[in-house]
């Protein structure tokens, strides 16, 4: 394949084929090369872009991120308070093809403390204030009694993002779901009763997706 003059088009076409490695070989076993041969380029025209296989998987995150118009149509939405914001966007977030895809692909990447620890940045500088802002909405609506929203939001992401997430904490279907439970009874306490039985329905699906099942 000839390197595309376009830029934009030329890290979009890496980014597409290196999903599709990292999906059928996992990350840890796809090389920079192996990407090379699938693309027809040189290891130059890939390095133009990209420094590492680790910065084209950050950038395959990012895309995805951004790829999640929902958000901004679920903030902007004046029907909903702070309360339902938050649970629509869970629920879309977790009901995410694209979400699942990730995640999956996230099983090979478990060992690989710097990604493990980009996540962890990620979810304290960008997903955490998002969620701050939407719980001062809250309870400003009074759909929310919490009284510090910037540690409710770093607590409740880093409890989603790390301590009930199975690619982490390997756990059994059962053991995920009684996380799940003391996770909705640890929320309400804290005056945010964002876990309902459409969320709860849909981590199960998600569950059976991610760890039962090829995509």
């Amino acid at each position: 394949m000839a390197r595309n003059k376009y830029p934009e088009e030329t890290v979009k076409l890496i980014l597409d084929v290196s999903l599709k490695l990292f999906m059928e070989k996992g990350y840890e076993k796809t090389t920079i090369q192996d990407i090379v041969n699938d693309l027809g380029m040189s290891k130059g025209a890939i390095y133009h872009h990209f420094k590492s296989k680790e910065e084209i998987m950050d950038a395959i995150s990012k895309r995805s991120f951004e790829e999640n118009t929902y958000l901004n149509e679920i903030y902007k939405d004046l029907t909903l308070n702070g309360l339902e914001k938050i649970q629509k966007i869970l629920i879309c977030n977790i009901a995410d093809a694209n979400k699942q895809i990730n995640d999956k692909l996230s099983l090979s990447l478990t060992k690989n403390h710097r990604m493990i620890a980009k996540h962890l940045e990620d979810t304290i500088q960008h997903a955490a204030p998002m969620l701050t802002k939407l719980i001062e909405e809250g309870i400003e609506d009074k759909s929310i009694t919490a009284t510090n929203p910037k540690a409710a939001s770093e607590v409740i992401m880093l409890l989603f993002n790390f301590w009930i997430n199975p690619a982490i904490f390997i756990t059994s279907k059962e053991e995920f779901l009684n996380k799940l439970d003391f996770l909705k009874d640890l929320i309400d306490y804290m005056g945010i009763s964002l876990i309902n039985d459409e969320f709860a329905s849909q981590c199960v699906q998600y569950y059976e997706n991610i760890y039962e099942k090829d995509m």
